[in-house]
């Protein structure tokens, strides 16, 4: 028994987060209402829900409260084995710009009484963060029962289209680019996120389906509850309740359609939808058919009131369950149905770019391939690969036209190393770089941002023209984060342990996949010398006394800024050595220059004093005492392993100490490696799995995932792992750079000058109009005497 069931660290990715619950409490009762709390919130104010239910014989009932009301469990009376079920869907749980919304349908069948609910609710939390905890509480309980649970997936789905409107639109058409929806899929689902112009607070959604919008070709069946109010009708041609124009900011509403069996040629097309407008008073269930046998091509969303869509809105399309199991590949969105059997080859590795190989057989050598080309490899609608074609090989067979294409693709972190980062930050944390970044120049490639973590705050941060993987990289290395795109091009930037694996690895399944663990450090270090540019000193001032003869005065540093300089009290002109006039200025100095040049060299016995800001070399050192003694105790000696490494565009000694502790918590860490395979789906690098292995229960960071196939659509995952807590588990290989996340970072700088120039191209029509006012002067005729005899030169 428990008293609340959570589901905490959620991944924070595109689309809605759906939850299955099957519940019963310890109420001395039939039943017991059950509560919802999102990211830890239990305070009932900051939700709004609206009800509809059924119960027993009765009316159906409608209600809105402020509360946080989602289910029902049944109580400690009800009979032996019976439980609650219930399904909810957040839309768009990872967004985080406007309030979530909640999506749930369950009910409970009670033979004592007998007493039988069925039951929707719409809920909104007032707060636009993303959705990361999900927790369920009884509202009397006090405790749920053994056997109660919660879980949270994403249904076996994939995602064909997404539209994110940044700017109002009349409508939304899923076609596929004009080229037809895929018919590969057993269903479709459709999700909206939506708020339109209309001078209310709701509207209605309507979908045409290939372009039919004659409102006779559909029929309807519509329940709908509106605060205590319950309404049924058969509307047409409305499909989905949405919120409009005059409803409180940041509120949007929407649910999700069901389109089952859309590719049958045989039959009507048949709608499920739930929705809800998001504030507390609007929940609908509704039931629709398209009077055509024909598969379903395209999808178009309109409003019913003729109004724009508003940006903000989402809408998503995904396809439901393969027709089949086979793995396949997508090249250029065009599905690929001639791939030479056992070619694939995929690597995916975490802080390395994402690889896939395979080979296309062209029987008509016609087919082409291009660098760029995006490529998707599946099984069923479970992403294996995402990226685009880095370079193809073309083999033509002997006496044949056949023509083999062997591609090798990279992930769609790719797209992120094609852009060129030109930015500056001023105290900034990591997580506003990271959106930042992504806002101006990944959004544009097609990348959206999944889970991006706060990190440490950046004093100054300053980008010239670096490439996009390079600062994520930087960037991640200094946060002690992780970073890279998914498959499905969705960006995470956290900590390794985010994520946790889908499967826990016992000793059963160890044994019977023949792992194999390696000791090895290839970057070991626990003294780390980092040599940068150079930083500055403190004001400096350095007296001299003149002689009436030297000129040159030479201070201790190299000087970084503009100096003042006094003879007998009295300040100087300072020019610039090789720009400024010489004998224009009373002495001169220039940048990263330790000598100052008098134009007049200063009487005997006169004092010269200059003040200035010097320049010197870094170069520090950090150390790992207890990882010393460590390898003292093991190997005799000093037990000291030394690295230096240069960071030339490192200007601050503060960074380059940070720089050098980052590396030691890297890599000062004796590692092992487990490398194993398995059948089994889902193991992705960045992973934390729970690994049982020779008799030691341990966690284990998944470092890389291969993938090939041991049989035509049969995949095989090779994986290795970091593991080890004899050695100093995982955590430290990474966690010791997590300490930044606290710290203020001062300094970060990717690019070869500290002057940062932003170009910009402009393009005008320009009219020109002036009055020309001329001016007559006479000339005069030269005499006949020389030097103008015979030259006909007139003076003016």
């Amino acid at each position: 028994a428990a008293a609340s069931i959570s589901v905490g660290n959620l991944p924070q990715v595109p689309g809605d987060l759906s939850i299955i619950g099957n519940l019963r409490s310890t109420r001395a009762a039939a039943n017991d209402p059950v509560y919802i709390a999102l990211n830890g919130d239990a305070a009932a104010g900051n939700y709004a829900r609206q009800l509809l239910a059924g119960l027993n014989a009765g009316p159906p009932v409608a209600g809105a409260a402020a509360d946080r009301w989602m289910a029902h469990a049944t109580g400690a009376t009800a009979s032996v084995g019976a439980f609650a079920p219930i399904t909810i869907s957040i839309s768009q749980s990872a967004l985080g710009d406007n309030d979530p919304h909640v999506l749930s349908i369950g009910g409970f069948h009670e033979s004592n009484g007998p007493s039988a609910r069925v039951q929707c609710f719409s809920l909104r939390r007032n707060n636009t963060e993303p959705v990361h905890t999900v927790a369920f509480t009884p509202s009397v309980g006090p405790n749920f029962l053994a056997g109660s649970g919660m879980w949270v997936y994403k249904t076996p789905k994939r995602l064909l289209e997404r539209v994110v409107l940044d700017a109002p639109a009349a409508s939304t058409v899923f076609d596929n680019d004009g080229a037809g929806l895929s018919q590969n899929y057993r269903d479709l689902g459709a999700s909206a996120y939506a708020r339109t112009g209309r001078a209310d607070t709701n509207d209605q959604l309507i979908f045409w389906h290939n372009g039919d919008a004659v409102p006779g070709n559909y029929v309807h069946q519509r329940l709908l509850g509106t605060g205590a109010a319950v309404a049924a009708s058969q509307v047409s041609p409305w499909s989905m309740l949405v919120v409009g124009d005059t409803a409180g900011a940041g509120i949007y509403g929407g649910g999700t359609v069901l389109f089952p069996e859309y590719s049958k040629a045989d039959r009507h097309k048949h709608r499920l939808v739930q929705s809800g407008v998001g504030f507390g008073d609007g929940v609908d269930l509704y039931s629709g058919r398209w009077t055509s046998p024909d598969p379903i091509e395209s999808i178009t969303i309109v409003s019913q009131s003729g109004a724009d869509f508003l940006a903000g809105c989402v809408f998503e399309l995904w396809g439901i369950g393969r027709v089949d199991d086979d793995i396949y590949i997508e090249v250029g969105g065009t599905e690929i149905t001639n791939r030479q059997d056992g070619s694939l080859n995929i690597r995916n590795a975490i802080e390395e770019r994402s690889t896939c190989s395979f080979t296309i057989v062209d029987s008509t050598g016609t087919a082409t391939y291009s660098k760029g080309q995006p490529v998707e490899v599946l099984q069923h609608t479970h992403p294996l690969f995402g990226g685009i074609i880095d370079r193809v090989k073309h083999t033509k067979l002997r006496k044949s036209t056949t023509v083999n294409h062997t591609i090798t693709a990279v992930g769609y972190e790719a797209l992120a190393d094609k852009r060129l980062i030109a930015a500056t930050y001023a105290a900034q944390t990591a997580e506003f770089i990271v959106r930042d970044i992504g806002a101006n120049y990944l959004n544009a490639e097609g990348i959206w941002l999944g889970n991006i973590e706060t990190g440490p705050t950046i004093t100054e941060a300053l980008f010239n023209y670096g490439p996009g993987g390079t600062v994520l990289s930087r960037l991640a290395e200094r946060s002690g984060k992780v970073w890279g795109v998914d498959p499905i091009k969705r960006l995470y930037f956290q900590d390794p342990a985010s994520t946790p694996a889908p499967w826990a690895v016992d000793t059963d399944m160890i044994t019977k996949l023949s792992p194999v663990t390696t000791q090895q450090a290839p970057k070991y270090r626990n003294r780390q010398f980092v040599r940068a540019g150079r930083d500055i000193t403190a004001p400096q001032t350095e007296n001299f006394v003149g002689d009436a003869t030297v000129v040159a005065f030479t201070v201790g540093y190299p000087i970084n800024s503009v100096p003042a300089v006094t003879v007998a009290g009295a300040p100087q002109t300072i020019g610039i050595k090789g720009l400024d006039p010489a004998g224009a200025f009373q002495c001169y100095w220039s940048k990263s220059d330790p000598v100052i040049v008098f134009t007049a060299a200063p009487g005997a016995a006169v004092a010269v004093q200059v003040v200035y800001i010097g320049q010197f070399p870094i170069l520090v050192q950090a150390e790992d005492v207890a990882a010393i003694a460590a390898r003292k105790a093991v190997e005799g000696g000093t037990g000291i392993w030394e690295t230096l490494d240069d960071e030339p565009a490192i200007q601050d000694s503060v960074e380059a100490l940070d720089d050098a502790e980052a590396k030691l918590d890297k890599y000062s860490v004796i590692g092992e490696l487990m490398r194993f395979g398995t059948n089994t789906q889902d193991f992705a690098p960045g992973q934390l799995a729970s690994v049982t292995w020779l008799g030691a229960a341990q966690d284990m960071l998944i470092e890389s995932v291969v993938i090939t196939e041991i049989k035509p659509n049969l995949p095989h995952y090779a994986i290795t792992a970091v593991i080890g807590p004899a050695l100093g588990d995982w955590t430290n290989l990474f966690g010791g750079m997590a300490k930044k996340t606290t710290k203020i970072l001062d300094r970060l700088t990717i690019g070869t000058d500290e002057i940062l120039l932003i170009l910009a191209k402009q393009s005008g029509n320009w009219e020109w109009d002036e009055l020309v006012t001329e001016a007559v002067y006479a000339c005069t005729t030269p005499g006949a005497g020389p030097p103008f005899v015979g030259t006909g030169l007139l003076v003016c």
